[in-house]
């Protein structure tokens, strides 16, 4: 089998990412081209809150001390989250984490609105909107593709089956699972087996003979019973 072939057959089985001008897309997921973590486009109020996050007082019991029981920690997100921000709302990257929060804030003042109004693009919301088009019909025809594979399979082995049960026909094989003297032959069997085991059982010494499963059918080499 070629190489060519042996990739064709592997995209059979999933359908692969769709990467162009700076994005990748695969089903309804859309990151930045290169980003290990990919990491989906916040929403603009959800960042703004994230970046704008301040810690909130303890939480004091009655008598006004300050409680065990804190509610958990907040968790900034590391530096690559906010790099792959700025890419997806059009701003230039930034890597380090404090340099790149600035640049997300002045945007937010510049777009006004009290920090829910970071517009996207419209060159990039085209671009996800193409790719995820884009790959869901590239999708569809990679099951369709499967499906017909699986059919021309399926016909293969029926038809092999057929192809087989001609060439016993001609040789004077026959299936007889149907056959009522060979049921009768095989309950007499499996009554004979029955009664060998249970003498074997109780007088092993005097019957020198194999013991034989009850209900299995014997092969035609081991003799009659």
């Amino acid at each position: 089998m070629s190489a060519s072939s042996e990739e064709e057959t592997e995209n059979l089985y999933y359908t692969t990412s769709i990467t162009r001008n700076g994005f990748t897309c695969i089903r309804d997921d859309f990151w930045v081209e290169g980003d290990p973590h990919k990491h989906p486009r916040e929403n603009a109020e959800k960042l703004y809150s994230i970046l704008t996050y301040t810690p909130p007082p303890p939480v004091l019991t009655k008598k006004g001390t300050v409680a065990k029981r804190q509610p958990p920690p907040f968790k900034e997100p590391p530096a690559h989250f906010f790099t792959a921000q700025m890419t997806h709302y059009g701003l230039k990257p930034l890597k380090t984490k404090e340099p790149a929060k600035k640049k997300l804030l002045e945007a937010f003042a510049s777009a006004g609105g009290n920090g829910i109004n970071l517009p996207v693009p419209t060159a990039i919301l085209e671009l996800e909107n193409a790719l995820k088009k884009e790959w869901h019909d590239a999708d569809e025809a990679r099951e369709a593709k499967w499906e017909a594979l699986r059919a021309a399979y399926k016909e293969s082995i029926q038809q092999l089956q057929v192809e087989k049960a001609g060439l016993y026909e001609g040789y004077g094989f026959y299936d007889d699972s149907d056959d009522p003297m060979e049921d009768e032959r095989h309950l007499r069997m499996k009554k004979n087996i029955g009664k060998y085991s249970r003498l074997h059982t109780h007088s092993a010494k005097h019957l020198p003979v194999r013991r034989l499963r009850i209900g299995r059918r014997p092969r035609a080499h081991r003799g009659k019973y």
